[in-house]
């Protein structure tokens, strides 16, 4: 918008260099019974002759302030681009380390039904067993832990994408 605000300036004072033209006109009545009426209608054309090098400054100025709103737009976008890239790479980022969660935690699972069974058969302590929940406690809260990292980086990637909404849960 405030390009298009600097381009339509840039024509404007593009424009100036023929001058303007005024139309102006006036009715009224005149006379103690009003029976006398009068028009008049005058257009003038101003001209410049004389200030032609500060019409030039003029439209110079105005070329400027379009090139720099350009470029400060440019810019903004390069920005909002990388903006998206990063949030993107770093939600990628959080979906494979919910992956590696989750197989740690099946593992942990795993290790904790071993050790349960061995201790059943005689073959573990009990030790063993609770050092199997605390690894498989411990598991279930990272894995909540990257669960809770990724929902914030889908929100990030979704406001840098300016569309924020229901998100899905993996």
């Amino acid at each position: 918008r405030r390009v298009a605000e600097a381009e339509a300036r840039l024509q404007a004072t593009e424009a100036e260099r023929w001058g303007s033209l005024r139309l102006s006109g006036r009715t009224g009545r005149s006379g103690a019974t009003g029976d006398s009426a009068t028009a008049t209608a005058s257009l003038n054309w101003t001209v410049p002759l004389f200030d032609r090098e500060a019409w030039r400054s003029g439209v110079d100025d105005a070329r400027w302030q379009v090139q720099g709103r350009q470029v400060s737009l440019d810019d903004l976008q390069r920005q909002i681009s990388l903006q998206v890239w990063q949030e993107g790479q770093a939600l990628l980022g959080e979906r494979q380390a919910l992956l590696v969660a989750r197989e740690l935690q099946d593992s942990a699972e795993h290790a904790l039904q071993v050790a349960s069974e061995r201790f059943r058969l005689g073959a573990s302590s009990f030790t063993d067993v609770l050092s199997a929940q605390e690894a498989a406690a411990v598991a279930r809260l990272q894995s909540a832990a990257v669960r809770a990292s990724l929902l914030r980086a889908r929100w990030r990637l979704a406001a840098a994408v300016g569309r924020l909404g229901p998100l899905r849960l993996p």
